[in-house]
């Protein structure tokens, strides 16, 4: 659908019998996940801790902003609002691997990413306004842009895994699209987009 001049989609979604938990991210070009899945491969043969899943091709995405549980209402507002953002190309650069939040409490293994133009946190910074007007808490800790390449299920202290060690490919990629997404719970986590605007390239 194009409205105003902005690649503009909906999606639906079969889960109406609870609050929506959505969040917004950008998604990458398809031709990154090659690089992404290399990181991967490099991973697996230094990882050795059963607690570590690999987050498969299909969720590869950048966390933006992480709303929440929130009202059928709110969620259609805030698919409305994706067309207030800017649409200039997005360009970010992968940096160095890390664990977050440290590697004595490990929740994820990620790919840290530069944003060298700072057109991601101009586009951040530009959602703030927007969860504000719809009542909605905003997280005001710096954003650290990464790509989620594993999750480390809970317990078991640190994960020993030295990362400085590991050579990470230097690749340089762009947004796709910007989408607000919702959390299907269950045995398998889910993510479903319900908008996405698609940016502009170079």
């Amino acid at each position: 659908m194009w409205t105003n001049g902005l690649s503009y989609r909906y999606h639906t979604s079969e889960h109406r019998s609870f609050m929506p938990r959505v969040f917004f991210a950008l998604e990458i070009e398809r031709t990154a996940a090659p690089v992404f899945l290399t990181m991967q491969a490099i991973l697996r043969r230094n990882v050795r801790d059963k607690r570590v899943r690999w987050v498969r091709e299909q969720q590869f995405y950048i966390a933006v902003h992480f709303v929440g549980e929130v009202s059928h209402e709110t969620a259609q507002r805030l698919k409305g609002d994706l067309l207030l953002l800017s649409r200039q190309p997005i360009e970010l650069t992968t940096w160095t691997l890390d664990i977050f939040p440290t590697k004595e409490y490990p929740r994820t293994i990620v790919s840290r990413l530069a944003d060298l133009t700072s057109t991601a946190f101009q586009l951040h910074a530009a959602l703030v306004p927007i969860l504000l007007r719809a009542g909605l808490s905003v997280d005001v800790s710096p954003w650290n842009p990464h790509l989620v390449l594993a999750q480390v299920q809970p317990g078991g202290g640190a994960i020993h895994l030295h990362l400085e060690e590991i050579h990470d490919p230097q690749f340089s990629f762009f947004v796709h699209s910007v989408t607000l997404f919702e959390t299907i719970p269950g045995l398998a986590v889910k993510y479903v987009p319900l908008a996405s605007v698609e940016l502009e390239r170079p």
